[in-house]
């Protein structure tokens, strides 16, 4: 992430809006913001916290609202900068309003937005900064933006916290493959049981089974080659025997046949003569016998129909006779509808009248009850006037009441509260002073060091000196004497070995006295090795002693500094008191409450009747709108009267028949109304029935006429048809031998059919031919063997037996056959399976071994300790540097849990607890692993630019420190990385080219100015 520009306003001291521009910041390299105390420098790292996290470090969510400069009532912050894999532009903003009270009036507001740099637009778009920056806020601080007081955190976090950072830092959850183990153990173990299960329920699947199913099928096979060569033989004679059965059943049938169509001889020859006749009297006679019958029923069916018909016409007669004087009765009450219609008319006129009437009559009680209404309204609202205007002269006299110089007031209130702050504050460090001389001397006197007040710190070193030159002293001795100690056993070795008489290796002596080294030479060697070891425990422990003891020195020093700072800002405070020419008192700040407190009262007073006052000229309102409403609803009274007034005299001067309507108000309108309707109704529907009656008679009529006429005209022609018909057949009857018509008649009734009766006997001849030559060519077929009932059913016999033994055979291969598909099929499933278990049983295996590797993210912490060692590896370039190769930093404890250490070379490079570093070393050391870390979650984002902002740390560092740090900043920019740094310490200016300057006063709070050396 690079900062581009940043805007906000309302936070803390900042009441206007400042907009800070980082391009000219981070060009040079290394920047600086410098201010006094509670200037607001660490304000710009909150803005920048805010705008990303919605979080800053010194307060928790449910305190922020009291981060709102005190003149403000919103807080808005703008923040442009660069971030992701492309280095593309971002906008962060943040949103947030408050009431008097510092209460949210409207949720905060965050928004994120893209830079489209072809439109040079904003594009809104929905990313949180972990997502975008991929570090979470916790990270965030402790590798970017370093708050006051964190600066120190990654040094001194325990193995366990830093490992989880280095876990989230740098996504090492993709190396926790533990859980993601589980589901592949668990597929694998299924897998595992199912080819378990499955190979159990294939052990009796051998080769060996397979081979005896397979020897038993060519047994099999064999047997049945041979029966089936008996069995074709035995076919061959049976099938003649079939044959020979055959023929003699067909010569029988045909037998019988031959004699039943003999037996019919006699009445096909009768059917032949019959058949004759009939077809000789159908070709002649039989169509105009038909016609004749036709003829005469047309005749009998028409003379019906004409009696009919003048029946009809009678009828009609009498109906057109009853319309035509029904007709006539009509007309008569026609004529009186007129009269009828104006009554009815006069009817409905009155019925008007009575609704009119009875309208004025409600009228007149409704008029009076709203007359009342509106006098009790017009009282209540000239009652509510007269109190709102009671209410305006009491808000303004008490506004009169007032005090003018609020402002004034209120600064002059500020001003106490800051007093009152400076003082805790001084009171505060003096506390802490005493403590930390109480803690040393608890300390020195721990182990068992006097100490006497004031604390004399030259004597105090000088005798921690002391102690350690004496240990070492000791030390020495011990170790020349071990020395002494280890040539004595080493001699000793070479006096085991050496033989009287002959030459010393060493001496050259031949004669050698007793050797008596002692057997306590070996325990005096354990004695001094332990001693030794003691005495440098107890350098180290003085060492840390005195290491503790000048960094605790240094920090009562700084604040017994920090506590002349601010006793005397305290007592320069009262010439900040601006305020003595108008009155007022830096000693008397009770009577100062005492006006605010006043003032509030009155503001209450104010609020209570300015809501009273609301309420009344909403009742004001109310009865207004009331009063308006009656006052319209008496004028439509009014008018509804003089309506209704004119409406029934209209009406009673529209009167024709019943003039005197006032006998008709009480009547049932709607009966006689319904009534006169009706009768008029009635009259049209009878007069037009009427007519339309008489039409349709008439109609009827000659209707009726017209078919009488055709019906006689029909007969005419049927008779004249009749007489033609019989003539015909006379003179048929006498051309042929027939004497009279009902012997004509009598033949014709037998109905032959004469195709089916000439087939019947066309096939009779055919069917006695055909059978006498199958007779004849059944007899050759035979060729004069005859045939035994007897012998064919021995050979049925036979071939059967043989015939359903080869069946059986044949269902048993094909058993065994199927059986051996099937071993065949489960043999090769069962070796399939059996690799495949052996694949899966080496897997579960390796999956155990992997298993116990990952276990409690052993694998995630693995990999982090690799990157922290790389992260130490890389800070000790610079921290080298800044200790002038004096101190180096170290990893030591178990693999997961790996602590910070310190080597010291000043020491033979004996290895220290980063505890004992001072207040300076401690910075250095800090700010070394800060760079290092900073470098690599920069590396691991793919960030163009390396930004890190640190607030506060330069203090603890003496000058040579200092420039020795600001040497390695400097180098910084040739490595593309950018370093911000916040401070009130003035040296600092002179290090750094371009610094913002940030400044406070009472009026228009902090304001923030760019720089230049």
């Amino acid at each position: 992430m690079l900062p581009i520009s940043l805007t906000f306003q309302g936070i803390y001291s900042y009441q206007n809006r400042v907009t800070i521009d980082f391009k000219s910041l981070t060009s040079a390299g290394m920047f600086g913001i410098f201010g006094a105390v509670g200037s607001g420098k660490s304000t710009i790292l909150d803005a920048i916290s805010l705008a990303l996290y919605d979080k800053i470090e010194r307060l928790t969510n449910p305190e922020l609202k009291n981060i709102i400069n005190l003149r403000s009532s919103e807080i808005y912050i703008e923040f442009d900068f660069l971030a992701g894999k492309e280095n593309r532009q971002y906008r962060f903003t943040y949103s947030r309003k408050f009431d008097k009270k510092r209460v949210d009036i409207r949720p905060t507001e965050r928004r994120q937005y893209i830079l489209n740099e072809e439109t040079n637009e904003w594009k809104p778009i929905k990313i949180e900064a972990k997502e975008l920056l991929n570090i979470s806020y916790d990270n965030f601080k402790r590798t970017i933006i370093l708050p006051q007081g964190k600066f120190q955190d990654f040094l001194h976090l325990g193995g366990t916290d830093r490992t989880n950072m280095m876990i989230q830092l740098f996504n090492l959850e993709n190396y926790d493959l533990e859980n993601k183990l589980k589901p592949i153990k668990e597929a694998n173990n299924v897998e595992f049981s199912l080819a378990d299960a499955e190979l159990k329920n294939l052990e009796n699947v051998t080769k060996e089974n397979l081979d005896l199913l397979i020897k038993e099928l060519e047994i099999l096979h064999e047997k049945q080659e041979s029966i089936k060569e008996n069995l074709h033989s035995l076919q061959k004679t049976k099938e003649n025997f079939d044959n020979l059965e055959k023929l003699d059943k067909q010569i029988k049938t045909i037998q019988k046949e031959l004699e039943l169509l003999e037996n019919q001889q006699e009445n096909i020859s009768a059917k032949e003569n019959i058949l004759k006749q009939y077809k000789l009297c159908k070709e002649l006679f039989a169509n105009l016998f038909e016609n004749n019958e036709k003829i005469k029923q047309n005749i009998t069916h028409t003379q019906k129909e004409k009696e009919n018909q003048d029946k009809q016409l009678q009828d009609i007669d009498v109906k057109v006779q009853n319309a035509t004087e029904n007709l006539a009765k009509v007309q008569k009450e026609v004529s009186l509808k007129p009269e009828i219609q104006e009554k009815l008319d006069d009817l409905i006129r009155i019925k008007d009248i009575a609704i009119a009437q009875k309208i004025l009559d409600s009228i007149l009680p409704t008029s009076e009850k709203e007359s009342k209404k509106f006098e009790e309204v017009k009282e209540k609202l000239d009652i509510s006037i007269q109190k709102n205007q009671q209410i305006k002269d009491e808000i303004a006299h008490k506004e009169k009441e007032k005090p003018q110089n609020m402002a004034v007031l209120y600064e002059i209130q500020r001003w106490f509260d800051n007093k009152l702050t400076l003082a805790g504050d001084v009171q505060n460090i003096k506390k802490e002073i005493e403590s930390q001389e109480n803690k040393l001397k608890f300390n020195l006197n721990n182990q068992k060091i006097e100490v006497k007040s004031p604390l004399n710190v030259e004597q105090i070193l000088a005798f921690l000196e002391d102690k350690i030159n004496q240990e070492e002293l000791k030390k020495e001795e011990t170790e020349t004497n071990l020395r002494n100690l280890n040539v004595k056993q080493e001699l000793q070795k070479y006096a085991e070995k050496l033989v009287e008489g002959e030459p010393c290796p060493v001496c050259g002596s031949a004669h050698h006295p007793d050797i008596s080294f002692g057997k306590e030479l070996v325990e005096d060697i354990k004695i001094a090795k332990k001693m030794i070891e003691e005495h440098k425990k107890s350098i180290k422990d003085l060492q840390e002693i005195k290491a503790e003891f000048q960094a605790s020195v240094k920090n009562i020093e700084k604040y017994n500094k920090n506590y002349a700072t601010k006793l005397q800002e305290l007592n320069d405070f009262d010439d900040k008191f601006i305020w003595r020419k108008k009155g007022y008192d830096s000693d008397d700040r009770k009577e100062i409450d005492k006006q605010i407190i006043a003032h509030k009262l009155i503001e209450e007073f104010v609020i209570e009747k300015r809501r009273e006052q609301k309420e009344v000229e909403k009742e004001t309102e109310i009865l207004s709108t009331k009063k308006e409403e009656l006052d319209k609803s008496l004028q439509d009274l009014a008018i509804q009267k003089a309506t209704k007034t004119s409406e029934i005299d209209t009406k009673v001067a529209d009167l024709k028949h019943l003039k005197n309507y006032k006998e008709h108000l009480n009547h049932d309108f709607d009966t006689k109304i319904k009534a006169g309707k009706d009768k008029i109704e009635k009259i049209d529907k009878d007069f037009k029935d009427a007519q339309n009656t008489l039409l349709q008679y008439n109609n009827e009529k000659i209707k009726w006429q017209s078919n009488v006429e055709n019906t006689f005209k029909n007969i005419e022609k049927y008779q004249q048809e009749l007489q033609k018909n019989e003539n015909e057949i006379l003179e048929k009857m006498q051309k042929s031998n027939f004497n009279a018509q009902t012997e004509i008649q009598k033949i014709l009734k037998n109905q032959i059919d004469i195709q089916k009766t000439e087939k019947e006997i066309t096939t009779f001849y055919e069917n006695i031919s055909a059978k006498k030559g199958s007779l004849e060519t059944i007899k050759t077929q035979m060729q004069n063997q005859s045939y035994d009932i007897d012998k064919h059913k021995e050979v049925k016999f036979a071939f059967q037996n043989i015939q359903n033994e080869l069946e059986q055979i044949k269902k048993d291969s094909n058993l065994i056959e199927a059986n051996i598909q099937k071993i065949q099929k489960d043999l090769a499933i069962k070796i399939t399976i059996s690799r495949q278990f052996e694949k899966i049983k080496q897997r579960k295996e390796d999956i155990e071994t992997m298993q116990s590797l990952f276990y409690a993210k052993g694998f995630a912490k693995y990999v982090s300790n690799s990157y922290l060692e790389n992260l130490c590896l890389v800070a000790n370039k610079r921290f080298r540097i800044f200790t002038r190769q004096q101190l180096t930093l170290e990893l030591e404890g178990r693999e997961d849990n790996k602590e910070f250490y310190v080597c010291d070379f000043l020491h033979e490079g004996r290895k220290r607890s980063v505890k004992t570093l001072s207040g300076g070393q401690t910075f250095q050391a800090s700010l070394a692993l800060a760079l290092a870390l900073a470098e690599t979650v920069s590396a691991f984002q793919y960030s163009h630019q390396n930004f890190f902002f640190m607030d506060e740390g330069f203090g603890s560092l003496d000058d040579d420190s200092l420039s020795t740090v600001f040497q390695t900043l400097q180098t910084l920019r040739e490595e593309n990385r950018i370093v911000g740094i916040i401070s009130h310490v003035e040296r600092l200016k002179e290090e750094i080219p371009t610094f913002l300057k940030v400044e406070i006063n009472e009026n228009g709070g902090s304001s923030v100015k760019m720089m230049h050396n």
